[in-house]
């Protein structure tokens, strides 16, 4: 499993120049749509499914033994794997572009081991400074063990056609307004996680609010 996620990995990176023109107009549009970001898509199959590969990957070099992994080995590995990314990226910079011209910038490799390297980068900070904790807060326990909520709610929060960030205000905002919105939606987040976390208890007082109020036969 972990040779396959790996080969995705490569392939859906590597070629995510060259898939870049791949037709998007005509009867296979609601197909091509998600194959690039041609079409619109955000977070297209090519590169961004290569980052969930890869991180597969590097959940079996880093986490040897799962969750139960000590920090004594984990943090270590995440060091190599860190160096191994920057050397990679370094590389692919000297390269130069890779495939055609005019393709979208997250479409270049180098750009999505940057990523990757920074997201390792992260990780091992996060990984030493947490290293002496042995039992999380409540609310983070619940954050995460609702990470796929986490995801979609802060896209919405983000993207969303009417309510959304970026359709209310645009791409470019000053620094206060920045941190402002950013700290609008870390808060939104936290709070509507934590209320979809508890939501059989959120719809069982409900349940049991109307029931008080509803008159006996």
């Amino acid at each position: 499993m972990v040779w396959l996620a790996a080969g995705c990995a490569v392939l859906l990176i590597g070629l995510a120049p060259w898939m870049h023109g791949v037709p998007v107009d005509g009867p296979w549009r609601p197909l091509t749509g998600y194959l690039t970001h041609a079409g619109g898509s955000l977070f297209p199959i090519f590169p961004w499914a290569g980052y969930m590969f890869a991180g597969c990957v590097l959940g079996w070099i880093v986490l040897p033994e799962g969750g139960v992994t000590p920090s004594r080995v984990a943090i270590p590995r995440l060091v190599g794997a860190l160096i191994v990314c920057v050397v990679a990226w370094q590389g692919l910079e000297l390269l130069g572009t890779i495939g055609p011209e005019g393709t979208h910038h997250a479409t270049h490799p180098a750009f999505a081991v940057e990523k990757l390297a920074a997201v390792v980068g992260i990780v091992l900070v996060l990984a030493i400074v947490c290293a002496p904790i042995r039992s999380l807060p409540r609310l983070m326990r619940v954050i995460s063990a609702e990470t796929l909520f986490v995801y979609v709610f802060h896209l919405w929060v983000l993207y969303a056609g009417v309510l959304g960030i970026e359709h209310r205000w645009g791409r470019s905002l000053s620094l206060p307004q920045a941190l402002g919105a950013s700290v609008a939606m870390m808060v939104l987040t936290v709070s509507a996680t934590v209320a979809w976390h508890r939501r059989k208890e959120l719809f069982a007082a409900l349940r049991r609010g109307f029931g008080a109020e509803s008159p006996t036969a």
